[in-house]
């Protein structure tokens, strides 16, 4: 497989493997770290093997010297610039009854923010309401509020109600199997 293939433009880097093996390398890391030492070594090696080489052709653009373009000749200016708090706005101010327009980019950023904070607003509620929420209901069980901690000789029971009443619960349940037993 050639790792350099593909037809990247200047905004992004050409499809490689050192990515994968980087990140193989970090998984059998992460295995070794439970199983032995020489898989630990192996992933350590094939992490920084594939690390450098995913920085090494990230970075190549970088080292090398772009070519010289040519030089186009200046046209002469025919006329100064007028400076900024000189001559009309650049925009007219909208007229009466014309809605006030915002560019692309702020409604963009509004939407994402808006987006962003229902999204959290969605994930955080049920967690917010099942653990702050209930202690303010008055919620309880009656048999979980009867049962008692003994100690007895340095051994802890519980005993409640619930269980006492699970096991009658089971215990009528199952009353009619017989137990049969191999001959």
């Amino acid at each position: 497989m050639d790792p350099h293939g593909g037809q990247g433009t200047p905004h992004e880097p050409t499809p490689t493997i050192w990515p994968v093996g980087f990140a193989i390398g970090i998984a059998c890391l992460f295995v070794g770290l439970i199983i032995s030492t020489i898989v630990l070594i192996v992933g350590a090696v094939l992490t920084a093997i594939f690390g450098f080489l995913w920085i090494r052709d990230a970075t190549s653009g970088l080292r090398t010297v772009p070519a010289q373009p040519q030089e186009e000749p200046e046209p002469a200016p025919s006329a100064p610039p007028i400076p900024a708090h000189k001559g009309p706005p650049a925009m007219p101010e909208p007229g009466e009854g014309e809605v006030i327009r915002f560019p692309r980019s702020k409604m963009l950023e509004a939407t994402t923010l808006g987006l962003g904070g229902l999204i959290g607003l969605i994930v955080t509620a049920p967690v917010l309401g099942f653990t702050i929420l209930p202690p303010f209901l008055k919620q309880g069980h009656p048999d979980l509020t009867k049962s008692r901690v003994h100690v007895l000789r340095g051994q802890f029971a519980l005993a409640t109600q619930i269980l006492q009443r699970f096991l009658q619960f089971i215990g009528q349940r199952f009353k009619h199997i017989e137990t049969v037993r191999p001959q």
